[in-house]
Parts: structure tokens; C-alpha cells; sequence
């Protein structure tokens, strides 16, 4: 997987769009099938297979979706042997680093699709605010335009 260690790169920019619960919960499994017992290799299959093979990276953050799609290609490039999966062909030949950056990658992926996850449902309630704040400032724009002038008479 010839990659640099990217784990303590940003996230990016957001695109401003909430990420699918799907994307989220899938990537959340992934990483709690990661963090289970056995060997890294072993984990890193049933990660993939039983949780991120089939999801869709147009549901992925644009911070991701690009190095997820180039892990899938990845995982499928060894042809598997009668009995065996793709997946698991082509982990068996990763190198043990190699194996570290597609973990750290997917628990990376999880972190920022949830950050773009937050920063979009805090851009949401800030304009909603926004617009909370707008509609009452008009209200009393409004209610101050329709009080009356007290005359008092003699005077002036």
C-alpha cells in the first residue's frame, strides 16, 4: 500500500453536508471489528468484508473517499484461491505496515465522518439561530413601527 502515514493529517474541509448514518455505522463497526482480539490481518479482512466492502464512498466525506476507494481496489487486487475471498488474499500480502495504515486508515475515515457528521448538524443549528434571530428582529422593527405617537395637548 505504499502510502505515507497520513494519522494525524486533518480531516479537511467539509463539504457541508451531513454524512450518512450509514457510512457512520458501518465505519463504526469496522473499527470495533479492528479493536476485537486475533492477528491485525485477520481483523482488518473482516473489517472490510463484513462492513465496508459494499458501501458506496459517494457516502464517504471528500477527505476520505478517494484513499477508500484506493484501499478497496487494494484489497481486491490478489486473486483468491478456491475457498478463500479476494479480500483475504490480498490482505494476507499486505506487509505489517502496510496492514497499520490500512487500520489507522479506516479508524481515520471514522473520525472525520463524524467530525464532518458534527460541523454539519453545528452549521444547521447556527443558521437556524440565525434565522430565529432575524425573524424576532424583524418582529420588533415591525411592533415599533405600529406604536402610536402620544400627543399631549398645548404642547408644542
Amino acid at each position: 500500500m505504499a502510502t505515507k502515514d497520513r494519522s494525524a493529517s486533518a480531516c479537511g474541509p467539509g463539504n457541508g453536508q451531513p454524512v450518512s448514518s450509514t457510512a457512520q455505522d458501518r465505519l463504526l463497526a469496522a473499527v470495533t471489528a479492528l479493536s476485537g482480539h486475533g492477528a491485525l490481518k485477520d481483523r482488518i479482512s473482516t473489517a472490510w468484508s463484513t462492513h465496508l466492502d459494499k458501501l458506496d464512498p459517494l457516502l464517504l466525506p471528500d477527505s476520505v473517499r478517494a484513499e477508500f476507494i484506493l484501499l478497496g481496489a487494494l484489497l481486491h487486487s490478489v486473486r483468491a484461491l478456491p475457498g478463500d475471498t479476494a479480500v483475504r488474499a490480498s490482505v494476507r500480502k499486505l506487509s505489517p505496515v502496510d496492514a497499520e495504515h490500512c487500520s489507522s486508515f479506516i479508524v481515520r475515515a471514522l473520525a472525520c465522518t463524524v467530525a464532518q457528521s458534527t460541523l454539519a448538524t453545528l452549521e444547521s443549528e447556527a443558521a437556524r439561530v440565525a434565522e430565529r434571530e432575524r425573524t424576532a428582529e424583524a418582529g420588533r422593527e415591525e411592533d415599533s413601527a405600529r406604536v402610536p405617537t402620544l400627543r399631549i395637548a398645548g404642547a408644542g
